[in-house]
């Protein structure tokens, strides 16, 4: 049986989203939290995705990545809009794709989503 790394805080995050929305601060500081336990685990991939977020989340205040998008190689992915049912949804799918790391079709999505965000940040 596989553990999930950052479980309880996982749970946080989605339980928090669903029930307030996505609240910056506390998103930020769950993050960080998450990041910890990723480094804890040594898995620099996730955990430089997660310092990146955060910074990309202090500088703009929202989750407008899109992740759920069918883009080609080479193609840029498009933003989403302000939409909070939109960012609501890719950043569940972002907590999906870190809740298995491991799994090697999260792996390269995890991959694109770390070049995006050294893009953005």
């Amino acid at each position: 049986m596989e553990i999930i790394i950052g479980k309880s805080i996982i749970k946080q995050i989605v339980d928090g989203v669903n029930k307030n929305g996505i609240i910056k601060s506390d998103l930020i500081d769950q993050l960080q939290a998450l990041r910890n336990e990723f480094i804890e685990h040594k898995d620099p991939l996730v955990t430089k995705i997660l310092r990146l977020l955060c910074e990309y989340l202090e500088n703009t205040g929202l989750f407008n990545i899109n992740l759920m998008s069918e883009v080609e190689e080479g193609e840029e992915m498009p933003d989403i809009s302000d939409d909070f049912n939109e960012m609501k949804a890719n950043l569940l799918y972002f907590i999906e794709l870190i809740t298995d790391p491991s799994n090697k079709y999260n792996r390269e999505e995890l991959e694109a989503l770390k070049f995006r965000l050294m893009d953005l940040v």
